[in-house]
């Protein structure tokens, strides 16, 4: 039943603030400070003069934030608000106090008052506003309802944003009265502000005074804690000050947009002060109420409902105020370290507010109303104010000051048992070493003895690893002899190239070329592995290659791949099935039948054709040659592609794309392969080889090869 309240209270707060935005506002007074038209103001992105009459409907319009203006704000566009004045107006010489950077005509009912610049969709004719506040006076109709209308520009929108830009790029507006003496305003605001800045004084250096002792002594959080509750508490009263002696568009904007961003920080630091000093440890919950404060601080500075982050704002003081009562409470109840203290500040902060409540109460029966412009009233709820205002940050302060003044004793008594455990530590030391130095010589016999065994270790180590590394160039050798002569290449596929760059000695990449009863065949394979293995696989697969084109004759691409795939199984015994064999390849092959025509198949490797700077990917048959399959037969796809001149067919294997490099470390990736490819493919191919080389050398710098390269390329 209790949550089901809560429900419902939320519920009705929400539709009540809803309800409310509904209604036309009445404006019945207008104070020395004037009156600030922030919401139920409704907009429309269109430059129609109709806007500005009363007997326009506002029912199309968006209602908006005139100083909140998202980036889909069409440069210019009309608002209007409308309101009913209260009789009690009749008397008073109202005036509009207007900010804003772009421009703006201002109308009243129809008929148009005044001009901020020059109004236009266009920046090059657009006058933006030279100042940064405007003074403009006007006259109301009294008991029936009033129009105010502003069409306005902004075509600089995008740079009017900043971190404070709940202020500008829009526009600002407020209901003054022009009779009020603005001196008397601003002498109460000098007033307000020589009080408050001995107040922020005091809070900043008090944390600055906290911080210290942060930074003497780290292990008591609670300090550093302290310093940000206290700072924050203070840069109010200075922001103030701020407003009141530097009067300029941009101190205001600084000043609101602090204070706005920082209000929710006040309870969060100092409720996560409470939990420092009288918990073991912090809850969880604290990590959500940091979330929130973020999420509520955000929530001004963006589009987001104002009256629905009000609300949030509202719950969230009242959750940590009480949870700081609660945890105060149970800290004097459990008798806490410091607790005393605690709750003398408890006590002093209950006492101010009781005092100030019987001073309300006597001004309410004797003098029947609450003046605090009268001396004695005034100042007395200003002495009580303050003294419940610091009670509680003071006490928190002196039990801190406390704390670490007996870490300091503590520390003290604790040095001393040091130093008398050294003098023992110091006397068994000294034996300690007698007996070592006995035991020194024959370490130092053992230590050379295996010294020396290491060295021949090494000596042997070395040995092998040079039979090792001469056999594996060897295998380079017997690697490279296999392999296509560049003879053969020449003579098959002069206008070509093959960009072959094995990340070890010997390679698991292979290209193959042949001529076969008219047909040329070029094929590039990317074969389990690298190093020894890779290149073991590569030699099964060139030889079988061989057989099936160069002895049996076979030129068709998808029926190659076929008895590749069969033969690749039977080599390596795949088809019983207690083989542990798991290697195979991925290969692409093209078979030129003709001088314009050619034939592609691909187990996934894919064919990319280069045309007139525009790039096609012939997509391969998502399998493999060879590993460990249930059926032998495998059907590969047969691409035909007509060639026109110029055209560079490009395949390869996928060591270009992945290697690793460049400002970010990351892969080179195929989508700036192509980029490449596209661009260079109008060049010769030795042009085109240079430029791939010295590419992905750059991209590497100094970071490893991770796998083998190979790219070949032919031009038409």
């Amino acid at each position: 039943m209790k949550s089901a309240a809560k429900i419902f209270f939320i519920v009705l707060i929400f539709f009540t603030q809803i309800i409310a935005a509904q209604k036309i506002p009445v404006i019945k007074t207008v104070d020395e400070f004037g009156i600030a038209l922030k919401s139920d103001w409704k907009f429309i992105s269109d430059d129609d003069i109709k806007w500005s009459l009363n007997a326009t409907s506002d029912d199309a319009l968006d209602t908006i934030n005139t100083k909140l203006l998202d980036k889909s704000f069409k440069k210019i566009g009309w608002f209007r608000y409308s309101f009913f004045a209260d009789s009690l107006l009749a008397n008073q010489s109202l005036s509009f106090i207007i900010m804003q950077t772009g421009a703006s005509e201002i109308y009243v009912n129809g008929s148009k008052i005044y001009s901020i610049g020059k109004v236009s969709a266009n920046k090059i004719e657009e006058i933006r506003a030279s100042e940064s506040e405007y003074t403009i006076p006007f006259y109301f109709v009294k008991g029936k309802k009033n129009l105010i209308a502003i069409r306005f520009s902004n075509c600089d929108l995008e740079n009017s944003y900043n971190y404070l830009h709940n202020y500008l790029p829009g526009i600002d507006i407020r209901i003054v009265d022009t009779a009020v003496n603005t001196d008397d305003v601003f002498n109460k605001y000098l007033l307000s502000s020589f009080f408050l800045t001995p107040l922020a004084v005091f809070f900043i250096s008090l944390a600055l005074f906290h911080l210290l002792l942060f930074l003497f002594y780290r292990k008591q959080k609670s300090n550093l804690y302290f310093f940000a509750f206290a700072f924050t508490v203070g840069l109010f009263p200075l922001l103030v000050t701020i407003n009141t002696f530097i009067i300029s568009n941009f101190s205001q904007r600084l000043a609101n947009g602090v204070s706005v961003f920082l209000f929710p920080w006040i309870f969060t630091t100092f409720l996560i002060l409470i939990f420092s000093m009288f918990t073991s440890q912090f809850p969880k919950r604290v990590k959500w109420i940091v979330i929130l404060s973020f999420v509520i601080s955000a929530g001004f500075f963006t589009e987001f409902s104002y009256d629905i982050v009000s609300i949030l704002l509202y719950f969230f003081i009242t959750y940590c105020t009480i949870e700081s009562i609660v945890q105060i409470v149970i800290a004097i109840r459990k008798k806490k370290k410091g607790y005393k203290v605690i709750g003398l500040g408890m006590t002093l902060f209950v006492s101010m507010i009781l005092i100030i409540v019987i001073i309300f109460t006597y001004a309410l029966i004797v003098e029947s109303t609450i003046n605090l412009g009268a001396s004695w009233i005034g100042n007395a709820v200003l002495v009580f104010s303050v003294l419940a205002f610091v009670s509680m940050p003071v006490t928190m302060s002196v039990h801190l000051a406390q704390d670490f003044a007996l870490t300091n004793i503590t520390l003290e008594k604790k040095l001393l048992e040091v130093e008398q455990l050294s003098v023992k530590t110091i006397e068994q030391e000294k034996e300690k070493q007698k007996i070592l130095a006995t035991h020194n010589e024959m370490l130092e016999v053992q230590v050379r003895e295996r010294t020396a065994e290491i060295v021949e270790q090494k000596k042997q180590i070395e040995e092998k690893n040079k039979d090792i590394t001469d056999s594996i160039n060897y295998a380079k050798k017997i690697q490279a002899a296999i392999l296509p002569q560049q003879e053969l290449k020449k003579n098959i596929f002069p206008n070509s190239f093959v960009l072959f760059k094995p990340k070890d000695i010997v390679s698991g990449d292979f290209y193959w070329y042949t001529e076969k009863n008219g047909v040329k065949i070029i094929a590039a394979a990317d074969c389990t592995g690298h190093g020894v293995p890779g290149a073991l696989m590569s030699m099964v697969g060139n030889n079988i290659l061989n057989q099936i084109v160069n002895e049996n004759g076979i030129t068709d691409p998808a029926e190659i791949l076929k008895q590749l795939h069969i033969e690749v199984r039977k080599a390596l015994k795949q088809e019983n099935e207690k083989s542990e064999s798991k290697d195979g390849m991925d290969i692409a092959l093209l078979s030129f039948v003709s001088a314009t025509e050619v034939h592609y198949a691909g187990a996934n490797r894919p064919l990319w054709l280069c045309r007139k700077f525009d790039l096609t990917e012939h997509k391969p048959d998502k399998i493999s040659i060879g590993g460990l399959q249930t059926e032998e037969k495998r059907l590969f796809t047969n691409n035909i592609i007509q060639l026109e001149k110029n055209d560079c067919l490009y395949i390869f294997s996928d060591g270009f794309a992945d290697q690793f490099g460049g400002d970010t470390g990351k892969k080179f990736m195929t989508k700036n392969f192509k980029q490449l490819l596209t661009a260079v493919h109008d060049k010769e191919p030795h042009e085109q080889e240079k430029i791939l080389e010295s590419t992905i050398d750059a991209y590497r710098g100094s970071a490893e090869q991770i796998d083998d390269i190979l790219v070949i390329g032919v031009k038409f």
